[in-house]
């Protein structure tokens, strides 16, 4: 009897772990790989041809939340899990996120794990390749500079790009049909900043250098210039940006008008603050001023003797979410900007269109 009731529970045993046979994607991993960027290594129960699991269109990483696509690289046979199990190297994801990887009609959620002695995500990631920031803004201008009922035509637009060594270049300019528009400039600038140094949970500061070289539209005005700033910055509360404020010298050491030079050394303040979740979800407030004083004792006889030793600028933004990836956008700006310092005051409403989760267009 004994030995019967002994068979009888290893039969049932045996039919049990039978019925719910383990199928999927059993685990996907991302663990740190280098420059940067993850490995990610996904486990499948079943087993499969090689041909099948290298072939990469048959796999789909997408961000859990938005539904946007990450770029896999040609997967590589998981050899310690032959016919059931592949990596990826060098995959652009981040540990602040949460990802879904597909592979044919099989899913799984990606789990970061960080191994014993690797350093933090953040500090990880930051030494992750930096793309080019690239936009084009077609855009119509109302205010001082108006050439029309309408307002003036035009065009912004901005390439940036992070480089090693914590540089950063960025060529960007506004331009329009009417080319005396005081607003209307381009700007090539290179800026060197080293990581924030916080001083605590919300509060921090980071220096930063630069070479600036602003011409006007019609280039009738250069102004080249350097400058040495400090930026502070606190973060009292969540769903609040933090406030910024920058103060430096900037100086101007050739500005050059009909073949003529002047010096223009000054002192630059800039306070930034916003909000975003102001007027509902995904809306974003921008409050941005600064503000120039000519230092007197220093440099060359004024370009404009007649000008004002102050001058500043202030900038608002609110974008309005319409749908997932559009936004309407109005912008109201007054004061003297460089290189002309020339006063001038626009407003600008636009809509702004995301794809893929970057802002490609901004219609203003």
């Amino acid at each position: 009897m004994r030995l019967r009731g002994l068979a009888a529970a290893a039969v049932t045993f045996f039919v049990s772990a039978q019925a719910v046979p383990a199928q999927g994607i059993t685990d996907a991993e991302a663990m740190q790989y280098r420059d940067g960027l993850y490995q990610i290594n996904v486990a499948i129960a079943d087993s499969f041809p090689a041909a099948i699991l290298l072939d990469v269109t048959a796999y789909n990483l997408v961000e859990s939340e938005t539904g946007v696509e990450v770029e896999l690289p040609q997967p590589v046979l998981w050899l310690a899990r032959p016919g059931r199990g592949v990596r990826f190297l060098g995959v652009d994801v981040t540990c602040e996120r949460t990802y879904t990887i597909h592979f044919r009609d099989l899913e799984g959620e990606v789990e970061f794990r960080q191994l014993e002695g690797q350093v933090s995500c953040a500090e990880f990631e930051s030494g992750k390749p930096k793309p080019w920031k690239r936009s084009i803004k077609p855009k119509i201008a109302q205010g001082d500079s108006t050439t029309s009922d309408l307002g003036d035509l035009g065009v912004e637009f901005e390439l940036a790009k992070e480089l090693p060594g914590r540089f950063e270049f960025s060529f960007d300019g506004s331009a329009t049909a009417n080319a005396s528009d005081p607003n209307n400039h381009w700007k090539l600038a290179v800026y060197w900043r080293p990581r924030v140094i916080l001083l605590g949970p919300r509060f921090g500061f980071r220096p930063t250098l630069a070479l600036t070289e602003n011409t006007t539209q019609d280039l009738s005005l250069h102004d080249a210039s350097g400058s040495a700033l400090l930026s502070l910055f606190v973060h009292p509360f969540d769903g609040i940006q933090p406030i910024f404020a920058t103060v430096g010298l900037d100086a101007a050491f050739k500005l050059n008008r009909d073949g003529r030079d002047f010096d223009d050394p000054r002192l630059h303040l800039e306070l930034q603050w916003g909000m975003v979740g102001l007027v509902g979800k995904g809306s974003r407030f921008l409050i941005d001023w600064h503000f120039w004083r000519t230092l007197e004792d220093l440099g060359d006889p004024r370009l404009d003797p007649d000008q004002s030793l102050s001058r500043s600028y202030v900038s608002l933004s609110l974008s309005l979410p319409l749908t997932e990836d559009k936004s309407f956008s109005i912008r109201y700006a007054d004061g003297d900007i460089p290189p002309t310092f020339a006063d001038a005051r626009s407003v600008h409403v636009g809509l702004e269109v995301f794809f893929g989760g970057q802002k490609l267009l901004d219609l203003e």
